[in-house]
């Protein structure tokens, strides 16, 4: 674990041609006992890293593994292209983790999960003092930001207990009612 108070992130690619939708973003949890302030997560597009495609600053959520997500009420759509997701806000008290600065202790290098082909990770990891990190480490070393996601196609990532999308139950209801008159017809 590091004391480093700037900006970290890892770049991926999004590979399925539908795109990719966002479900929850996260922040590595070092001590597993939450944040004692917020870390602010966002989503760049490399081509275009002026402003970020999305910020939320977290300050709880739910304890995944080592990282706490926090779901989004909309799920965020990333088109195919390279993105980076970044995390800011860690501190002496809420350390990162980081494979090649362990003042704590042992930090192994953090699992990835590439969603069966949906994106993949380039194997560059950013760090930087504010804003958008510029400087490039090679590798996946740090534990900082992340995201649950599922195939832009599928309702199949949706989070327990939501509702399809109102597009789709219109779709499911007008084809149930084209049955039922089809079926009433004969």
């Amino acid at each position: 674990n590091q004391y480093f108070g700037g900006t970290l992130g890892w770049d991926f690619n999004v590979n399925s041609p539908s795109g990719i939708k966002v479900y929850s973003v996260g922040a590595f949890d070092s001590g597993q006992d939450g944040f004692q302030n917020p870390i602010t997560l966002s989503i760049y597009d490399l081509s275009n890293t002026a402003s970020p495609l999305f910020t939320k600053s977290i300050s709880g959520g739910t304890l995944v593994g080592g990282d706490r997500f926090y779901s989004l009420a909309v799920p965020l759509f990333l088109t195919p292209g390279t993105y980076s997701i970044v995390a800011q806000g860690f501190s002496q008290s809420d350390p990162n983790g980081n494979t090649l600065f362990n003042p704590l202790g042992s930090f192994s290098s953090p699992s990835v999960n590439d969603g069966g082909g949906l994106i993949s990770f380039t194997g560059t990891s950013r760090w930087g003092m504010s804003g958008f990190p510029t400087n490039l480490q090679s590798g996946e070393i740090f534990g900082a930001g992340t995201f649950t996601f599922d195939n832009a196609a599928s309702l199949s990532g949706q989070a327990a207990g939501t509702a399809p999308e109102p597009a789709s139950v219109a779709l499911m209801g007008g084809g149930l009612l084209l049955v039922g008159l089809l079926s009433r017809r004969s």
